[in-house]
């Protein structure tokens, strides 16, 4: 959801057409009546595909670990990447509690990207990023079945997204996409500040 004239909903448009994406633009009205958890100021329009959705991190997480496992590999938890390097064909890992070596190496740290990848000269910024799970007075209306997951681009450029009630959880997701105070992830604030109620 966005202003027509955004960059969201008409990126969105052209990358559906660009992959052949089936997709429905919606106006103002028409998102109202279809998804009446949402009342849109004048100028918004909506893109809608029906083919979207939601990954499980947790769920795709323990996919992932069963896989690795099955095809011989081991999961080295609790320790922490101190520094890695590449040396001809291979490249070396060296944590808290020993060394690897292996012919490749993908680097997935999330937040502690940036220090990993310093090396490559890759600049990555990690910005606190606030996320709330609320619950509405008509939850009915915020299940799967009646809710896509969402984003809505506001006009001074920020985004807003979140989820409906997703299994095993009490509420709907709410949070903002924009980047927030920049961070490390060892001292972060973890605790909801008013201020970001206030956002």
């Amino acid at each position: 959801l966005g202003p027509d004239d955004g960059g969201i909903v008409p990126g969105c448009l052209r990358a559906s057409k660009e992959h052949a994406l089936s997709h429905e633009l919606l106006d103002r009205a028409s998102v109202s009546s279809r998804f009446p958890q949402f009342q849109l100021e004048d100028g918004y329009v909506g893109f809608y595909e029906s083919a979207a959705g939601i990954l499980l991190v947790e769920p795709a997480m323990v996919a992932h670990t069963e896989l690795v496992r099955c095809h011989g590999g081991r999961i080295n938890g609790d320790e922490t990447v101190l520094d890695w390097h590449a040396s001809g064909d291979s490249v070396s890992v060296r944590t808290t509690k020993s060394e690897y070596s292996a012919a490749r190496l993908v680097i997935a740290g999330g937040a502690w990207s940036g220090d990993l990848l310093k090396g490559l000269g890759v600049n990555l910024r990690v910005t606190r990023q606030t996320m709330f799970w609320l619950s509405p007075n008509e939850m009915e209306s915020f299940e799967p079945e009646r809710l896509p997951a969402w984003f809505v681009e506001t006009r001074d450029g920020r985004g807003i997204y979140g989820f409906p009630r997703l299994p095993g959880h009490v509420g709907v997701k709410v949070a903002e996409h924009f980047p927030g105070l920049e961070v490390t992830p060892e001292t972060m604030d973890r605790e909801c500040q008013e201020a970001d109620w206030a956002e």
